[in-house]
């Protein structure tokens, strides 16, 4: 999944394992995600690509690589998911709600996936 800051700022994703958690990792290097208000978007992971420890390397990896040749925060348009609906896949259409991610912490989300 990745947060996209809705007034800029540098994105970041990261991947749910076997329970549905999740940590972020930013654009910018950096654990976690800029505070504000944030557009979610999904794309599905390799089978038994969660995992139990966050692996920060594999996610920047991940990320630079689904990032390549895009606008920053967004996939390239020819990589879409096809297990994932399309709209689910550009921050624009998403009909995921706006997060808000806090300074103070801690940043717990349910994210609701129908």
């Amino acid at each position: 999944m990745t947060f996209t800051p809705v007034g800029g700022g540098p994105s970041s994703s990261g991947l749910t394992n076997d329970s549905g958690a999740f940590e972020l990792l930013s654009a910018s290097g950096k654990a976690g995600a800029v505070a504000g208000k944030h557009k979610v978007t999904l794309a599905a992971q390799a089978a038994g690509a969660g995992s139990a420890t966050t692996d920060w390397s594999k996610m920047a990896q991940q990320r630079d690589a689904a990032t390549q040749g895009g606008q920053a925060g967004k996939p390239p348009e020819e990589k879409k998911d096809e297990k994932v609906p399309v709209e689910y896949t550009d921050p624009s259409k998403s009909p995921l709600p706006e997060y808000e991610v806090t300074k103070a912490g801690p940043n717990e989300f349910d994210i609701k996936i129908p």
